[in-house]
């Protein structure tokens, strides 16, 4: 059988369906981290397939189409939110908007929230490593291709980036005698 990236330069419809199946789950998660609206995410994962569609020529002389795909998200991702910052479009956090009836779910919104907080003391390129690699299921190698960073930078923040986090979630923790004192009194 052709590989994947013949057949989509050639327009067959099950490659593109294939190509699909593959990448838009982890493209999909990624592009709501990066945006933070699940109505973004997905306006602009069907701007990069049908990018795809039109651009297929293209596509038979691509190493790794995850990666080019990812790119080509990526970038569509940032123009969006571009001209929704300069026509002052504020995004709400989803969840912030949700009224939840019990304290479980509560109890994730915190914990997102916490997660959240740590995150914003990473650079906006050390997250996006965090992000493509989480959310995307990318490697270090195909991050490195859709971020223009060389894989030994993108390999070298990573692990700080984890170290990063870790820190900033342990300062935020509170002990659980702590917690258990405070519920009691």
């Amino acid at each position: 059988m052709r590989p994947l990236s013949e057949r989509l330069a050639s327009g067959d419809e099950e490659a593109f369906q294939a190509l699909y199946d593959q990448c838009a789950r982890s493209l999909y998660r990624y592009l709501v981290s990066k945006t933070r609206s699940a109505e973004m995410a997905a306006d602009v994962l069907q701007e990069a397939f049908m990018r795809a569609v039109r651009f297929r020529d293209r596509l038979r002389d691509v190493d790794s189409l995850e990666a080019w795909l990812f790119t080509v998200a990526r970038r569509e991702a940032d123009r969006l939110l571009a001209r929704s910052n300069r026509t002052g479009h504020q995004q709400l956090s989803e969840t912030k908007c949700v009224l939840f009836a019990d304290e479980s779910a509560q109890s994730m919104l915190d914990d997102r929230d916490e997660i959240e907080v740590a995150l914003s003391a990473l650079t906006t390129a050390t997250r996006e490593i965090l992000e493509l690699h989480f959310y995307g299921g990318l490697t270090f190698r195909e991050i490195a291709t859709v971020t223009q960073t060389p894989q030994g930078t993108v390999a070298t923040r990573y692990p700080s980036a984890i170290a990063t986090l870790q820190r900033q979630l342990n300062a935020n923790a509170v002990p659980d005698s702590q917690s258990e004192d405070e519920a009691n009194k």
